[in-house]
Protein backbone atom coordinates (compact mmCIF):
# COMPACT_ATOMS: atom_id res chain seq x y z
CA UNK A 1 0.00 0.00 0.00
CA UNK A 2 1.63 3.41 -0.88
CA UNK A 3 2.93 5.50 1.90
CA UNK A 4 1.10 9.17 2.74
CA UNK A 5 3.09 11.96 2.15
CA UNK A 6 3.42 13.64 5.06
CA UNK A 7 6.55 16.20 5.53
CA UNK A 8 9.06 14.95 7.60
CA UNK A 9 7.94 11.43 8.08
CA UNK A 10 10.74 8.77 7.42
CA UNK A 11 8.59 7.72 4.06
CA UNK A 12 8.35 11.52 2.75
CA UNK A 13 10.12 11.81 -0.27
CA UNK A 14 12.89 14.43 -1.25
CA UNK A 15 12.57 16.70 -4.65
CA UNK A 16 16.45 15.95 -6.48
CA UNK A 17 17.79 18.78 -8.68
CA UNK A 18 18.04 18.35 -12.22
CA UNK A 19 22.14 17.46 -11.80
CA UNK A 20 21.16 15.24 -8.83
CA UNK A 21 18.60 13.58 -10.79
CA UNK A 22 20.74 12.89 -13.60
CA UNK A 23 23.53 11.97 -11.59
CA UNK A 24 21.64 9.46 -9.63
CA UNK A 25 19.89 7.90 -12.99
CA UNK A 26 20.85 4.54 -13.57
CA UNK A 27 22.48 4.16 -16.73
CA UNK A 28 20.80 2.55 -20.10
CA UNK A 29 22.63 -0.89 -20.85
CA UNK A 30 22.78 0.82 -24.29
CA UNK A 31 24.80 3.80 -22.41
CA UNK A 32 27.20 1.13 -20.76
CA UNK A 33 27.57 -0.71 -23.45
CA UNK A 34 28.75 2.38 -25.65
CA UNK A 35 31.17 3.08 -22.72
CA UNK A 36 32.55 -0.36 -22.26
CA UNK A 37 33.60 -0.37 -26.12
CA UNK A 38 34.57 3.11 -25.65
CA UNK A 39 37.57 1.62 -23.75
CA UNK A 40 41.32 2.17 -25.47
CA UNK A 41 41.51 -1.53 -26.14
CA UNK A 42 38.11 -2.16 -26.62
CA UNK A 43 36.28 -4.88 -24.70
CA UNK A 44 35.92 -8.86 -25.27
CA UNK A 45 32.62 -10.45 -25.58
CA UNK A 46 32.94 -12.54 -22.51
CA UNK A 47 33.31 -9.58 -20.59
CA UNK A 48 30.43 -7.27 -22.37
CA UNK A 49 28.17 -10.73 -21.49
CA UNK A 50 29.33 -10.33 -18.05
CA UNK A 51 28.83 -6.77 -17.18
CA UNK A 52 25.78 -6.38 -19.11
CA UNK A 53 24.20 -9.56 -18.24
CA UNK A 54 23.62 -10.53 -21.22
CA UNK A 55 23.98 -13.70 -23.74
CA UNK A 56 26.79 -13.19 -27.00
CA UNK A 57 24.09 -13.13 -29.32
CA UNK A 58 22.42 -10.37 -27.75
CA UNK A 59 25.91 -8.41 -27.38
CA UNK A 60 26.32 -8.77 -30.95
CA UNK A 61 22.51 -8.09 -32.02
CA UNK A 62 23.33 -4.44 -29.96
CA UNK A 63 26.62 -3.83 -31.42
CA UNK A 64 24.57 -4.60 -34.76
CA UNK A 65 22.01 -1.77 -33.35
CA UNK A 66 24.95 0.54 -32.49
CA UNK A 67 26.67 0.07 -35.86
CA UNK A 68 23.38 0.67 -38.25
CA UNK A 69 22.50 4.30 -35.96
CA UNK A 70 26.38 5.78 -37.19
CA UNK A 71 28.56 4.43 -34.77
CA UNK A 72 32.08 2.80 -36.49
CA UNK A 73 33.24 -0.16 -34.17
CA UNK A 74 36.20 -2.26 -35.20
CA UNK A 75 36.05 -6.01 -34.30
CA UNK A 76 39.11 -8.15 -33.75
CA UNK A 77 40.66 -11.37 -32.05
CA UNK A 78 41.98 -11.26 -28.85
CA UNK A 79 46.04 -12.25 -29.36
CA UNK A 80 45.73 -14.07 -26.07
CA UNK A 81 43.09 -16.55 -26.34
CA UNK A 82 41.13 -15.34 -29.98
CA UNK A 83 38.09 -14.00 -28.32
CA UNK A 84 36.62 -11.39 -30.26
CA UNK A 85 37.20 -7.93 -29.34
CA UNK A 86 35.14 -4.90 -30.18
CA UNK A 87 36.30 -1.34 -30.32
CA UNK A 88 34.38 1.92 -31.22
CA UNK A 89 36.53 3.75 -33.27
CA UNK A 90 34.47 6.61 -34.57
CA UNK A 91 31.49 7.73 -32.58
CA UNK A 92 29.62 10.31 -34.24
CA UNK A 93 26.79 12.33 -32.53
CA UNK A 94 26.83 9.70 -29.74
CA UNK A 95 24.59 11.64 -27.69
CA UNK A 96 21.55 11.24 -30.44
CA UNK A 97 22.30 7.97 -30.28
CA UNK A 98 21.92 6.50 -27.15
Amino acid sequence: MKQPHVSGHKYAERKLSASESNRHRPRSKKEQLVTLLSKPNGARISSLCKRLGWQKHTVRAAISGLRASGIAIETSASSKDGMTVYKITDKPSLKATV
